[in-house]
């Protein structure tokens, strides 16, 4: 939960507390019907007050008030509190470093743990690195005395609020998650000691987090305590609650008991109305309770990891997950009797052989086929390791470390992997519609690691396109054949609009248009059917907002199309509609901040002023968000556009001390993303924004040695881009435009020889990049402007930029002033004044008119100098 339902809960809970017992259970279902979330916390409050279970009990200091410091911490608010421990939101404050974290103070149990044991283990904690552990960053004694601990703050929900309405499968893969956590800890010889739902947290992506990892060990360490102190009866194995010595083996009954409650919401010793301390009794003296719903093999699973003797449980948590997974995959498990017939029916499960055939197929291998069994057996076994293995490197390690910084090269390690393995499968998927959409949806997840230029990528934008086609190869026949499979629908649409959006990075004018529009229509369709739903009426309105951005930089320059204006307005309405239902929905308040963005965008040159104020407005929409999504890589990369635009926009009324300023933020936020992450070649990307941007802003300011500096650190970044995705046209274009306009600067500079071989390069390379099938207008222009503007009389090539300006101004149908712009300076140059001045004037009717005491953007102003000249 986020720190303001939190507080949202503590309120209702104040309320309920007020009222008559015998009016609450009606208040509260009233409460759950426009609020589940905040009504079942509060359920759970009010029965701990009346029961005043121990580990529940509110902490008996005061709440730490917002701004106090914990060490080198800072309070935000308070997200929590169980009997020994008060858990706040907060951040660091000494500079070090900017991190949102979770202060946990210590209020019950230890009276240090700050001594030579404890810092002991706490060096083994902070050591634990695994994607579902939450790390253990920090800890210390604050000015009052009192321990604290620092962990990673993770946003998410409890385990047990997370299961509800959730299928079978999709809790055991989280339960799976869980544990290769517990497992992995075991390997570094720490024991968790009190696993419970409310010690995990489940992320959006359905990312298990493992919360308090060995904490209980580490209070232990300082205080004079036991472990049985900071356990929860609930979920404390025999041994515990006996007092005897815990070990892995404790670990495996916690995880028993939770499995349990995640496949059917039962506790095995939890009938309604016993106290902790029967529970605690139940532990030690009854079998547990294990619904008669649960499948028999599951059912043995559980009760195995449930046995008293800790001896006679699963030997390690590896063991339990790899008889969960023979279960998923309806294979014999090691908890069940290991016969010929049990193996026999698992057999026949996994291959759904009809009732008949099967009948067939038993009697003859128990006549003597059992050669054939075991071949068959191991062929399909070897089949389900190849899609297990590419599942979990595809979706859940992938998902584990997509937007941790600084893993783009692992990245890289899991697309080589996964590639061989979901090819594999692409060519033994037949008819198997559930197989076929599983593997497209592996390559859509693949292509955006490979060269999406819009999320953390490799850089092989050639290479994404072609993951996207062999997953549109898989499920477009799929949806063809049964048009009404929403998850079909839902695999094409993903597919079009990636492949539309990267596709668009190749140059080609009208590339990813279509597929963006096609991605549209089935969105529009499937947001229909879920008005209700965030996720996707999100969907919808990012489509909206890549096929506004794609329609106009198919158009040209500085267009805002009527079409594109329609999509942006329409991606707005989906969202405000979906805020007003969910209005602290992070993914929404996201996407709004980003349309409103691309509002500005186009508008930045020609219509600075109301770009300003759509930035402004993106801006403030931003900081509504909670700390910790503002503190993600994507985050921070959109505040950073942002930034970048609004400093372009300055720039064009003369405001150079605000431009520089918001380009120095964004720079730092860039600079910081990309060092951390150096394979990411989208952050490199996004860094030569704010270079080039800058470097524009000091030669608009005559600080012609910053503007040369800026536009060489973006052109040598551009060189890398280069060389790493041949197939794209936007990084040559981009460093050639760079290094033309360094060349023109040399020049003034009197530094002959260096603009000689700058203009050279960059013109060679823009005319490479316009000579391309498809050029886009923009591309046209910047060959078009190099080629006439260029200081070096043997360098210049009218005819040839005159070629160029005029296929630019026909593909935007002479309605983009850019382009006009440009060519009226070759028309100027060949001597055609009239044709130069006819030129101006129509491209000054497509600026609007500034508004009474705006200043003249940069580009009226130069367009009207412009016009005098050639108006002489």
């Amino acid at each position: 939960m986020t720190a303001d339902q939190w507080r949202e809960v503590e309120r209702r809970f104040e309320e309920f507390l007020a009222l008559p017992r015998e009016e609450r259970p009606v208040l509260l279902d009233r409460l759950a019907t426009t609020d589940r979330l905040i009504a079942d916390e509060v359920r759970a409050l009010l029965a701990a007050h009346e029961t005043h279970h121990p580990l529940l009990d509110a902490p008996s200091q005061e709440q730490l008030p917002a701004g106090l410091r914990v060490g080198p911490y800072v309070v935000d608010a308070l997200i929590g509190t169980g009997g020994m421990s008060a858990v706040y939101l907060g951040h660091r404050a000494d500079g070090q470093f900017d991190k949102t974290v979770a202060i946990k103070l210590i209020t019950g149990l230890a009276e240090s743990i700050d001594d030579e044991r404890s810092r002991s283990e706490r060096q083994i904690l902070a050591a634990l690195d695994h994607p579902n552990i939450a790390r253990l960053i920090d800890s210390g004694v604050n000015e009052f005395g009192q321990p604290y601990l620092v962990m990673e703050w993770v946003d998410g929900q409890p385990l047990d609020q997370w299961r509800l309405g959730r299928s079978r499968q999709a809790c055991l893969n989280v339960w799976l998650q869980l544990a290769s956590a517990v497992s992995y800890a075991h390997r570094s010889l720490v024991v968790h000691r009190d696993l419970k739902p409310s010690n995990i947290l489940i992320t959006r992506q359905n990312e298990a987090k493992l919360l308090d990892f060995g904490i209980a060990k580490l209070l232990e360490a300082g205080s004079a305590g036991t472990a049985t102190q900071t356990m929860t009866p609930l979920y404390a194995s025999p041994e515990q609650i006996g007092g005897k010595p815990v070990t892995t083996a404790t670990d495996v009954y916690s995880m028993g008991v939770i499995l349990l409650e995640l496949v059917t919401g039962a506790h095995p010793h939890q009938p309604a109305g016993r106290t902790a301390h029967q529970i605690a009794q139940a532990v030690l003296t009854e079998e547990p309770a294990i619904p008669p719903t649960v499948p028999s093999d599951l059912a043995a699973i559980i009760r195995m990891s449930l046995r008293k003797d800790p001896q006679r449980r699963y030997p390690t948590v590896d063991q339990f997950a790899d008889d969960v997974r023979r279960y998923q995959r309806s294979e014999p498990v090691t908890a069940r009797p290991d016969n010929f017939g049990y193996r026999l029916t698992r057999f026949v499960q996994r291959h759904a052989i009809p009732t008949a055939a099967g009948a067939l197929l038993v009697a003859a291998i128990a006549i003597g086929a059992a050669t054939t069994l075991w071949q068959s057996r191991r062929a399909q076994r070897r089949f389900n390791e190849v899609r297990t293995l590419a599942h979990y490197l595809v979706f859940d390690f992938h998902d584990a470390i997509h937007d941790l910084p600084g893993t783009t090269e692992l990245q890289k390690d899991v697309v080589d992997k996964s590639l061989g393995y979901l090819d594999r499968l692409a060519a033994e998927a037949g008819d198997d519609a559930d197989l076929r959409l599983e593997v497209a949806e592996g390559y859509l997840r693949l292509g955006d690691v490979l060269g999406n230029p819009f999320m953390p990528n490799l850089g092989n934008t050639a290479k994404a396109v072609d993951s996207y086609d062999k997953g549109l190869a898989l499920a477009e026949p799929v949806w063809a054949a049964n048009p009404s499979s929403l998850r079909a629908r839902r695999a094409v649409a993903d597919l079009k609009q990636q492949r539309g959006s990267s596709s668009g990075f190749h140059g080609t004018a009208d590339a990813g248009v279509r597929e963006l529009k096609d991605a549209l229509e089935l969105r529009r369709g499937i947001a229909a059917l879920a008005p209700d739903d965030p996720i996707e009426q999100l969907k919808l309105a990012r489509v909206l907002d890549a096929l506004a951005t794609r329609v106009d930089q198919s158009g040209g320059a500085q267009i805002e199309s009527a079409e594109s204006a329609r999509y942006r307005q329409e991606s707005l309405a989906v969202l405000d509609a979906a805020l007003a239902k969910a209005p602290s929905h992070a993914g929404l308040i996201r996407q709004k901040v980003q349309s409103l963005y691309g509002m500005g965008l186009n508008t930045a040159t020609t219509n600075p002023a109301a770009a300003l104020k759509a930035f402004a407005d993106a801006l403030a929409l931003f900081d509504r968000m909670s700390p910790a999504d503002r503190a993600t890589v994507a985050a921070r990369r959109q505040r950073a556009s942002i930034l970048l635009q609004g400093g372009w926009s300055h720039s064009q009324t003369g405001a150079f001390a605000a431009a520089m300023a918001e380009y120095d933020e964004a720079s730092s936020i860039l600079e910081a993303i990309a060092s951390g992450d150096p394979a990411n070649m989208a952050a490199k990307y996004h860094l030569t924004a704010a270079y080039r941007g800058r470097g524009i802003a000091c030669e608009y300011a005559g600080n012609l040695a910053c503007a040369i500096d800026n536009f060489e650190r973006a052109a040598d970044i551009h060189g890398v881009l280069a060389a790493t995705d041949p197939s794209s046209a936007v990084y040559p274009g981009l460093r050639g435009e760079l290094l033309a306009r360094a060349g023109r600067h040399y020049f003034t500079q009197g530094r002959i020889d260096r603009a000689k071989s700058a203009s050279a390069e960059g013109i060679r390379t823009l005319a490479g990049v316009a000579d391309r099938p498809g050029a886009t207008a923009p591309q046209l222009v910047e060959a078009c402007k190099a080629l006439v503007l260029v200081p070096i009389a043997e360098l210049r090539d009218l005819p040839k930029a005159a070629q160029y300006c005029r296929k630019a101004v026909d593909l935007t149908e002479r309605k983009d002033s850019y382009p006009l712009e440009i060519y009226a300076e070759v028309l100027h140059a060949m001597g055609d004044k009239a044709g130069a001045a006819a030129a101006i004037t129509q491209a000054l009717s497509l600026l609007p008119e500034p508004k009474p005491g705006e200043p003249l953007s940069k580009r009226r102003e130069a367009l009207l100098l412009a016009l005098a000249k050639n108006q002489k």
